[in-house]
């Protein structure tokens, strides 16, 4: 067992130049801290307000790297609404924990793609967290912060036929993400 570092870059001008990758790690190269909040993978470092790391790409391609800051966002989502019967499902499905600590956020920054360097300013970001000791049998997620209108965020997530949903806008939250 052990612990997994990963990237995504999407290129919506040349869907062919995205990226994902994705590296797994012993469990004693990870290292959490709870206040302030830090996960260590490794060299790659993620806290409440940045990312900084890197990933090797195959071959002689060079690596991924990522150095990221930005504002946290207030609002965590979870498939559940309550903590409680979030961590619990987690524990007797062994599905997992998600959860969305930076769910829209505008992130600053440099992304670089081997010989590629992506400078970001501003950019519509989010970073969430699935832990757990294996995976559900299926699941589908989708996260977008980039509308015209930018206090929008959705987000859904559909674990083993369980659907949660969070639209954001205007600083209200409405989850959808209770057993009812």
């Amino acid at each position: 067992q052990g612990g997994r570092l990963w990237a995504a870059l999407t290129d919506r001008e040349n869907p062919d130049r995205s990226t994902f990758i994705t590296r797994s790690v012993p469990f004693d190269g990870v290292r959490a801290r709870g206040a302030p909040f830090s996960l260590t993978i490794d060299d790659a470092e993620l806290t409440s307000s940045s990312a900084v790391g890197s990933i090797p790409l195959a071959g002689d391609g060079g690596e991924v790297a990522w150095d990221l800051s930005y504002d946290p966002d207030p609002y965590s989502f979870t498939p559940l609404r309550s903590e409680l019967l979030t961590d619990l499902l987690s524990t007797v499905a062994g599905t997992g924990k998600h959860w969305s600590a930076n769910e829209g956020v505008r992130m600053d920054g440099e992304v670089t793609v081997g010989d590629r360097v992506i400078d970001f300013e501003d950019a519509p970001g989010h970073q969430g967290h699935t832990l757990g000791s294996s995976p559900p049998d299926s699941w589908t997620w989708i996260q977008c912060n980039e509308f015209t209108d930018r206090s929008v965020v959705l987000e859904a997530l559909d674990i083993d036929g369980t659907l949660s949903i969070c639209l954001r806008r205007d600083g209200e939250v409405h989850a959808l993400n209770q057993l009812k």
